[in-house]
């Protein structure tokens, strides 16, 4: 079970999953000549959940004197702060209920002083952000949660579409708080436009909040149909064959207008990424 929700968690892709902050990363290192630097990543989580963030360091410069693992939600960004301790492997967490999907994670390093000409250096790894309710795991305190939850490597995939939140425009629907709101007597078949190679393995992943009870959503590919998990994610396991579109069916049922909360869309490559079944459901969107 994969239950780290963060992405190149050893640091090893070219893409751009972290943003680095006022540093650069080099042979396992953070390194800046800035009072304060750091690296962040944004995700959208499945589902609203309570959050646990984690990584471990080891400050390399006397001048790093504080440190700050951050979860931000919305414009609020909460912390747990921590004094360095030169040359020394440490830990440092912080836990968070999410009450929004979209959120951020802060790995933060703050020096005595500004440097024109030393480098500040810090050693990062095993950077793990999980979902405690996946864990059973909710009511644990802190200290408990960093003694018995092992770091696991995070999935490394790329959303093969050019966007994640299903904005209006791109079906020319109704403007909501996170992406669009679809209101409908008749049937629909909303086209989703994707690049597939004949023979790869895909998954296909839709995030969205049903209004009302008047109808019926999935996801296709030609005879193929989605998996509902827990009436607000569909998923489409699928091999290319080349012959058909990908689609998402929206059929209402009743004389009044079926309506749904469209949120986000995400496809990915399955085939060298060894995602679990189980996971599928808890797999963040990018």
């Amino acid at each position: 079970m994969a239950y780290n929700l963060l992405f190149d968690t050893e640091f090893k892709s070219k893409d751009n999953y972290w943003n680095f902050i006022n540093c650069k990363y080099k042979n396992g290192c953070l390194i800046s000549k800035d009072k304060i630097f750091g690296i962040e990543q944004e995700i959208v989580l499945a589902d609203i959940t309570k959050l646990y963030f984690r990584f471990n360091y080891k400050v390399l410069s006397s001048s790093i004197n504080k440190i700050y693992a951050g979860i931000q939600i919305g414009d609020k960004l909460y912390v747990t702060k921590k004094w360095a301790k030169y040359d020394v492997e440490q830990l440092i967490s912080v836990v968070e209920n999410a009450e929004e999907e979209k959120i951020k994670v802060h790995i933060i390093f703050e020096c005595e002083r500004e440097s024109e000409t030393l480098e500040e250096k810090v050693t990062i790894e095993k950077p793990m952000l999980a979902d405690l309710k996946r864990l059973h795991k909710t009511t644990w305190l802190k200290f408990l949660l960093d003694k018995t939850v092992k770091y696991v490597p995070g999935y490394l995939y790329k959303n093969l579409l050019h966007y994640s939140e299903i904005k209006p425009r791109i079906y020319n629907l109704e403007q909501a708080k996170v992406g669009s709101i679809i209101s409908t007597q008749e049937q629909l078949k909303l086209r989703i436009n994707a690049k597939l190679y004949k023979g790869k393995r895909y998954l296909l992943k839709l995030d969205y909040i049903p209004i009302n009870e008047l109808g019926k959503l999935f996801l296709n590919y030609g005879v193929m149909k989605s998996t509902t998990y827990n009436k607000e994610q569909e998923y489409l396991l699928f091999r290319c064959t080349g012959d058909y579109e990908l689609a998402i069916n929206i059929e209402p049922n009743d004389v009044l207008p079926y309506q749904l909360n469209l949120k986000h869309l995400m496809l990915i490559e399955t085939e060298g990424v060894g995602i679990e079944l189980k996971d599928i459901p808890y797999l963040p969107f990018i």
